[in-house]
């Protein structure tokens, strides 16, 4: 059995099921999959994919490109990648896909079958929670957990988010728990 994490950016994955990939996963064939990059944010989904133990796939879409001035849209790029990648019995993990145009695009490129990931830091956006419950009708939770601190070791390698890290220091001290949602 594989795990495939699509993430929208490189941190998505860290953000969103970081334990899950440094803990639950550990010894799990891994494959994490950029949708979204530039140099710097490929150097970074390379490094914390090495640092969980898991391969990295970096798209390197331009995200402003890919989305100017039009409605959310299924990727055809990643949509190719996955119909030649796929394997029977891998376990393929997108982002629920709240709010952002970048996140939801992602999340409707899912394939039948895949399952979806709560975005985090959005999960504590409680303005969102009505949209979250849109979503999500009938979904069943398929982990809930409480990441361990251990988990934030891995901030410094997201250089180019360090300004958002350094305001965010509840996220970094948070006790919400990671989720990830099951197929319905």
């Amino acid at each position: 059995m594989r795990i495939i994490v699509v993430e929208p950016h490189a941190d998505d994955a860290f953000l969103s099921v970081g334990w899950h990939l440094q803990k639950l996963w550990e010894g799990v064939d891994k494959t994490i999959v950029t949708v979204f990059s530039d140099p710097k944010r490929t150097k970074e989904a390379n490094s914390y994919a090495e640092a969980v133990g898991a391969t990295s796939v970096v798209l390197g879409l331009a995200e402003a490109k890919m989305l100017s001035g039009e409605k959310s849209k299924v990727i055809s790029p990643l949509r190719e990648w996955l119909n030649k990648n796929l394997l029977e019995g891998d376990q393929v993990y997108f982002p629920l896909g709240l709010q952002h145009p970048d996140h939801i695009s992602v999340a409707l490129t899912r394939p039948a079958g895949a399952f979806r990931y709560l975005d985090t830091p959005y999960q504590a956006k409680l303005k969102l929670s009505e949209e979250l419950l849109k979503k999500a009708p009938g979904m069943s939770i398929h982990s809930l957990c409480f990441p361990p601190k251990n988990k934030w070791k891995h901030i410094p390698l997201f250089k180019s988010q360090a300004k958002f890290f350094h305001f965010n220091q509840d996220l970094k001290e948070s006790k919400l728990p990671e989720i990830i949602l099951c197929r319905s």
